[in-house]
């Protein structure tokens, strides 16, 4: 038959791929275990001096925010500051027609999530089905617990890129079930009430009816108006953080140790490891455990760098932090320089100028060092 395509069979998946990409899409939800570990004495401080003493916690007895935020030139009452003596509102709950009504607004073709409950069922049966879920979603808002399995999601990876072979390289897509969404969107729109007029008006994301097209007429439109004045130019800069999920995570763990979030020194130290056999693993972890495995790591960085490699993903980005963040130990540098010397990777007579710094010959140069011991 002309143009016939036989169907390619479904190859048979990896459980351990599974497991690893199952490992990186939760790396976030899983408490931090090596919180306690400490430095070896060589390892433990920059030059000479230690990591700085964890700066306690200021607990407020009030509110530092100001009483009154300012718009134009009203005034208006901060909801989280105001000192009103009134009656705490009512618990938040809903009607079975509430209810109702977002059943209705299921979409029938939208996947079932881990409870495998039809979308298209609960859409049909709405009127049967809304005292049930009100009861249930009440009850829910009353105990302030969620059940579990509303909780649970079917991850699917999506990759990013035409080849994609690292975790990092996928994207995970959610599949949660359609009862969860009812009352996500029921208590959505009870907080866009209750915010909506504190928002930020040049906030385009998670706004409903606005998008990156209204972000980018707004600026165009900025733009151009500027532009009509002779003479007049304008400059754009835009910001994109890499793997910012990364920088966040680590930050609970700083608090709930009493130490200063705000200390780059500190957050990099927690920096968890994306890639190789110490996925999960802190910088602080590995140059404590895994010197050697550190220094071959950051050799390798170091020439992809020099090679001209200058992309900006995940995996790379992590590598760059890890490389920030061994800067700060000048003898775990030099044991990088020391083994691109040895590959021949770098140059052996500027080697040759730079301090040993750890070891009896810490004070010395390598050529010195070298003719020292006779090499």
């Amino acid at each position: 038959m002309s143009g016939f395509k036989a169907p390619h069979p479904q190859a048979e998946g990896d459980p351990n791929w599974v497991n690893e990409l199952n490992s990186y899409f939760n790396r976030f939800d899983q408490a931090p275990t090596h919180t306690s570990q400490q430095l070896p004495p060589n390892l433990l401080s920059p030059h000479t001096t230690g990591l700085p003493a964890p700066t306690a916690l200021h607990t407020f007895t009030q509110s530092p925010l100001p009483s009154a935020l300012t718009t134009g030139d009203s005034y208006q009452q901060h909801p989280l500051t105001s000192h009103h003596t009134e009656t705490l509102p009512q618990p938040l709950s809903f009607s079975s027609t509430q209810v109702r009504s977002e059943l209705r607004k299921i979409k029938a073709r939208k996947a079932a999530g881990p409870d495998g409950i039809s979308s298209r069922l609960l859409k049909s049966c709405a009127g049967e089905l809304c005292g049930v879920m009100e009861h249930v979603l009440n009850l829910s808002l009353k105990l302030r617990v969620v059940p579990q399995l509303w909780k649970t999601s079917c991850v699917v990876p999506v990759p990013k890129t035409p080849h994609a072979k690292d975790p990092s390289s996928f994207r995970p897509v959610a599949l949660t079930s359609p009862l969860m969404k009812t009352p996500e969107r029921l208590v959505l729109g009870h907080l866009r009430s209750a915010v909506g007029t504190y928002l930020d008006p040049l906030q385009f994301a998670y706004r409903h009816g606005i998008g990156a097209d209204d972000a980018v007429i707004f600026l165009l439109h900025r733009a151009l108006s500027h532009l009509e004045k002779p003479g007049s130019t304008v400059r754009i800069m835009f910001f994109d953080f890499s793997s910012a999920f990364n920088t966040i995570q680590p930050v609970p763990c700083i608090l709930q140790g009493g130490g200063d979030p705000h200390c780059s020194q500190l957050l990099l130290s927690q920096y968890e490891i994306q890639f190789g056999q110490y996925r999960g693993q802190t910088f602080k972890w590995l140059l404590s455990h895994d010197v050697g495995y550190a220094v071959a790591l950051l050799a390798s960085h170091q020439k992809e760098r020099e090679s001209g490699d200058t992309s900006s993903s995940p995996l790379m980005a992590n590598k760059d932090a890890l490389t920030t963040y061994s800067k700060l130990f000048p003898e775990v540098m030099s044991a990088v320089e020391g083994r691109r010397v040895t590959e021949g990777s770098t140059s052996v007579r500027s080697q040759d100028k730079k301090l040993v710094r750890f070891g009896p010959h810490g004070a010395m140069t390598y050529a010195s060092m070298n003719e020292a011991t006779g090499k």
